[in-house]
Parts: C-alpha cells; structure tokens; sequence
C-alpha cells in the first residue's frame, strides 16, 4: 500500500512540551542541521503519531479480521529520506530562510515526547508544536510580492490567484487578519482561526483546542452526529447516545458465526473477518426496519459458484461478484482486463489505460506529497 502525507501534514503530527530557554551563562547548543531536524521527525511519526493513529483510527480492522491487509508504517529510513529532501527543498529556496532556534525547539520538544509514547498510558499533548515545528521555515516575501505557498514574511500570507493553466500554486503577498478582524476571504495569522457566525459573518479566533495524542478514546463524551470516536468500524468505537445527544465512546464487538451483529456496524457488534469471508446477514424476523432497528446475524459470504448481488459480496479471498450473472467468479489474474478493484483481489489492484489487475506496492512504501520543488512565482 502506499501512504501519502503532505510535509505540513507529517509536521501537524509531530511534537509537545516547550522547553525553557537557558542562562546567560549556558554554551549555546551546536546548530542542528537538515539530518538532524529529519531524524527527530521520523522517530517521532514513526514512534508516537503512526501508533496513535492506528490505535485510535483503523486498529480494529486488524482485530476484526486478520485477513485483511492491515496498512504498515512507514520504515524509520523511508520517512527520514524524504523528510529530508523536503527539508533540503525548502533550504535551496532563496524566499525562504532557515530558523535554527526553531528547529532546535522542535528537536527537544520531539525527545521529551518520544518517551511518553513509549509507555501510551494517557493521552499526550502536543499543543506545543505549532509554535515551533511550523516555524522551521520562515518566509521573506513582502505585501505585494510574488509568492508560491509558505513564501511570504510572518503576519502574511500567500493569496493564490487562479491561472489560465488550472496550476492555482502562485500569488501575491497579502497582510493576515488578526485576532478579532474578519476573514473568510482573508486568511487568518499563523494560530488563528477563522471562526463563521450563523449571521455568516466571520472573525479570526485564537485556537483553544488541545492538539494531542490519543491512545484510547473509549469512555470519552461525544456527539450522536459527531466524529469523536473516530471512524466507526475502523476506530472500533461507536458514540452510544440513546437519545440522538451525547454520549460516550464504546468499543464495538467481535461476533462469531451464528452469532448476532449489527449490519451497520455503527454499534453493538460487527463479524470476524467482516472485510473478506464473512457478513452480517439482515436477520427481518428480529428487525424493526419503520424505526431504524436492525439485527443480523454473522454468516459466511457466498463462494465461487454461488449466487450474489450487490448486496450480498463474495469471499473476498477467491471471488468477486460478476455482475453480469449475479454469480461468484474467480478473481483474475495479474495482467487480466478488469473494471473494478474486486476483481483484483486484496494483494492487488485495477489500474492503467486499458485497466488491468496490477499488484498493490510494497507495504510500507511511502511518499511525501509535495516532493517537488515550489513553482517559481514572478
């Protein structure tokens, strides 16, 4: 598989805890170079960020069914390339220049957390990174000036205009709103945001939210409507609110066959190895479709030969539906025609012009988004 993070996307998921500044009398620590600054970053997504995602957003899936190709994390040296040739990127830019005090926060910031992340047991604040991880690279543009994104000087910002090309990545330096002034159409400074009134009007806010790592979210207060406890079957939770207002996070279930699940995997139970053999049959008997009431039970998908629809898949592991027969056909082979990815299989997927069943990338592969250079703006 491959997993794709823009560099301010891995650096959102990096850091905590500000550390005091030293005396008159302390030496001034040695400058931390690119290598250094790329090392920390990757031991600190690998480490803290990778885990806590996976614990608290698709763990489950590995639990629920071992069959399924649980996504991997990205190698130490994989993340620590090309960290570095992001960081190496911005650097060759003349528009912007390098803040050693920064990176040097953020180093030590990073080293205080990776030992919390060791031991998961509470979640971690990370509240103190943007301050300093964002703050690595300092733009130099003036108001006015020419500008691709992260260009401009601090209190700026670059305001993309649109091109005939359809490339929208150039602009003009443009003055932030600051706390209390309207935005909307003006982004807000770096640490505010733009908050909308239900008059439509809108005002740059300072950020109260506590950015930090969870390990578990079960037990938290959330909202029927909400996304508090993450992303349903994936996290594992559910948010149980009787009454359509809040509640509290729950871990969902794992039903054997023959045993009751809920088809829409929003609470209670769902099937082993939901993903790939088995499903939750609709049980009408003990069901009250008229309020909203659904009870199934785990049964085995349908196998090569058998009948399906596209309600009902088939074994994940040999077949797909063929929709022209309503009938399980065997999965094609690598370099065979296809039109949708079931066709493939789990270890491969459908792609190309004419499309065929191609083989998934190595697990573990990963890539920066954003690799390449910033478009020279005049």
């Amino acid at each position: 598989m491959n997993y794709s993070f823009s560099p301010a996307a891995v650096l959102l998921l990096s850091a905590s805890l500000l550390v005091t500044g030293c005396t008159k009398d302390t030496p001034s620590p040695p400058e931390i170079d690119k290598a250094q600054l790329a090392n920390a970053m990757a031991d600190f997504f690998v480490d803290c960020t990778w885990k806590a995602m996976m614990q608290t957003t698709m763990g489950f899936l590995s639990e629920a069914d071992p069959n399924y190709p649980a996504p991997q994390s990205p190698t130490r040296e994989e993340m620590r390339a090309q960290l570095l040739q992001s960081l190496e990127k911005e650097e060759n830019n003349s528009r912007i220049v390098f803040n050693q005090e920064a990176a040097q926060a953020c180093v030590d910031i990073i080293n205080e957390i990776l030992p919390l992340c060791e031991t998961q047991t509470e979640s971690t604040n990370i509240s103190g990174f943007e301050e300093h991880c964002l703050a690595i690279f300092v733009g130099t543009q003036p108001v006015g000036a020419p500008c691709a994104r992260s260009e401009c000087a601090p209190n700026h910002y670059c305001a993309i205009q649109d091109s005939d090309s359809g490339e929208d990545d150039c602009g003009v330096c443009a003055v932030a709103a600051q706390l209390g002034e309207p935005c909307g159409e003006i982004e807000c400074a770096q640490g505010l945001n733009c908050s909308y009134s239900q008059a439509g009007d809108s005002t740059c806010v300072q950020v109260d939210a506590v950015m930090e790592l969870r390990w578990s979210i079960e037990g938290d207060e959330c909202s029927a409507e909400g996304m508090e406890c993450g992303l349903g079957m994936l996290s594992g939770y559910y948010c149980d609110a009787p009454n359509g207002g809040t509640g509290v996070c729950k871990k969902l279930g794992i039903a054997e066959e023959g045993e009751t699940c809920n088809p829409t995997m929003t609470s209670g139970s769902v099937c082993r190895y939901l993903m790939t053999t088995h499903h939750c049959a609709l049980d009408l008997e003990n069901s009250d479709l008229e309020n909203d009431i659904y009870v199934g039970i785990c049964a085995k998908r349908p196998d090569l030969g058998d009948d399906c629809d596209e309600g009902l898949q088939c074994n994940a592991l040999t077949s797909y539906c063929d929709s022209t027969a309503d009938t399980c056909s065997a999965l094609k082979a690598l370099g065979e025609p296809c039109d949708r990815e079931s066709q493939c299989g789990l270890s491969n997927h459908c792609d190309g012009e004419p499309p065929v069943c191609v083989p998934n990338e190595s697990e573990g592969d990963f890539s920066l988004e954003d690799s390449e250079p910033n478009p020279i703006c005049e």
